[in-house]
């Protein structure tokens, strides 16, 4: 007959612990509004510089577009000579979830009302 072994004695119990602060990022500050076409000038010619630095191999042209069906600010990057899209923020997938999600809060929240 095997030897009887004895339970493992109980586990201390943990004292409770707060939660932890939430880690803020100095680096990242919300951007001030963009109002005019002189903001809209200034934001494109940042965004015309950002996109040349990241693609100095190729000429860029930037346009700033707002998505019908979800109200987001899109920015594309594109090659001026042949029209294809290099990058786009948000990605089309993204758009395609706020859209979704836009339209399923509908059915949760009437929120027109």
């Amino acid at each position: 007959m095997p030897a009887e072994t004895s339970p493992l004695p109980p586990l201390p119990a943990a004292a409770p612990q707060a939660a932890p602060e939430p880690r803020r990022i100095e680096s990242v500050r919300p951007a001030p509004p963009i109002s005019g076409e002189k903001g809209r000038a200034d934001l494109e010619a940042a965004l015309r510089k950002a996109a040349q630095e990241r693609y100095p191999e190729r000429p860029v042209r930037v346009s700033l577009d707002r998505d019908e069906a979800t109200d987001h600010v899109v920015v594309r990057v594109e090659d001026p000579e042949t029209g294809e899209v290099v990058a786009q923020y948000p990605p089309e997938e993204l758009l395609r979830f706020y859209a979704a999600a836009r339209n399923q809060s509908g059915a949760i929240v009437d929120l027109k009302s």
